[in-house]
């Protein structure tokens, strides 16, 4: 046995001649080293193809072009009317076609009604009536002649007791799609978490800031909103069998669709795109709608707040209703003391 490039090989001399059968030796001459014709295999176009994206079904030049083209949708589309921006869902098709979905809402909620804490529901309704009073919630009308489509939505308590209400844009029937799927996600716009907390750990003063429901400050436009309609009970405190639905819709991008992170980021990144002063640079760096950064100072943080506050104040969309306070962390690090100054200023956005 010989070992070749192409492994070990019988060679020599056969101990007892075989008369029945032909021998055949083939001799393959190689002028390069072993070496040598590994790494041209390795480089060889055929090999290549393999780790190329279109192998995959991904291909790089039509997924910039289609980032490309969601994001001039967002500039062609989007308004600032009264202080508020107006935005829509980047469609992946012209006219949209969904069922409604509204026998499975109605089920859903059913079912919620009958199986779910009674504190848990009573948490939803206050939730949703103070959401209508806000405008972030609205009566959908009986007629539209939009598209007319309804998410379920279903209660999640955290560890801390904390309801949350999801709404579920990816519900679909067997044979059809669901809003997700006829939506754009949009490109990734989150600001790199290594140079966010590089940035945060930078400089001696560390702030924090968080804006408070940032997907409500958003509008959404008419021609949408009956595309996150959700089913409720006018009386929550009223039996089973004698419950009157009501048809809602919000009024603004839910979290629980695809769009709404790329809205969000495009509106925030749209309105801070202005200023060009050193200390709103830094206020540029933000994961989402966390405010991550260091400055070197207490009072160029206070100076920092203060103006991305007044700032953004001017895009808020239920300012006439009463601003909630945004609590922003100041953590001081003076020698080897950490002292916590807490700071108040209005809704940012």
């Amino acid at each position: 046995m010989k070992p070749t490039f192409f492994g070990w090989i019988p060679s020599g001399k056969a101990i007892q001649p075989i008369s029945s059968t032909n021998t055949t030796l083939t001799t393959i001459s190689c002028e390069k080293t072993v070496d040598q014709q590994k790494l041209e295999f390795l480089h060889s176009p055929d090999i290549q193809f393999l780790w190329e994206l279109e192998v995959l079904g991904i291909r790089q030049s039509e997924i910039n072009s289609t980032n490309d083209t969601v994001i001039d949708f967002f500039h062609r589309t989007t308004r600032f009317e009264n202080n508020r921006y107006f935005v829509k869902f980047p469609h992946r098709v012209e006219n949209l076609k969904l069922p409604t979905l509204f026998r499975m809402c109605v089920a859903r909620l059913m079912h919620s009604l009958k199986s779910e804490d009674k504190a848990v529901l009573l948490y939803m309704d206050e939730t949703i009536k103070k959401q209508l009073s806000l405008g972030i919630v609205e009566k959908a009308p009986r007629d539209s002649r939009y598209c007319v489509h309804y998410n379920p939505q279903q209660p999640v308590v955290k560890e801390d007791k904390e309801v949350r209400t999801v709404y579920d844009a990816s519900t679909k029937q067997k044979s059809g799609q669901s809003l997700n799927e006829l939506l754009h996600a949009g490109p990734p716009l989150t600001t790199s978490l290594l140079e966010i907390l590089l940035n945060f750990c930078l400089r001696k003063i560390a702030v924090t800031a968080d804006i408070e429901k940032a997907f409500f400050q958003m509008r959404l436009d008419e021609a949408d909103r009956d595309l996150v309609r959700f089913v409720w009970v006018e009386d929550i405190n009223a039996q089973l069998d004698q419950i009157k639905l009501i048809s809602l819709r919000f009024s603004c991008p839910p979290f629980g669709v695809i769009s709404s992170p790329f809205l969000l980021n495009m509106v925030l990144q749209e309105h801070m795109a202005s200023p060009d002063s050193e200390i709103f640079q830094q206020a540029r760096r933000r994961y989402v709608d966390n405010f991550v950064l260091s400055v070197a100072d207490v009072n160029l943080a206070v100076c920092l707040f203060e103006l991305i506050t007044d700032y953004l104040a001017l895009a808020s969309s239920i300012s006439e209703i009463g601003l909630p306070i945004l609590t922003c962390l100041l953590m001081l690090y003076l020698r080897k003391n950490v002292c916590q100054r807490a700071v108040k200023f209005p809704y940012l956005v």
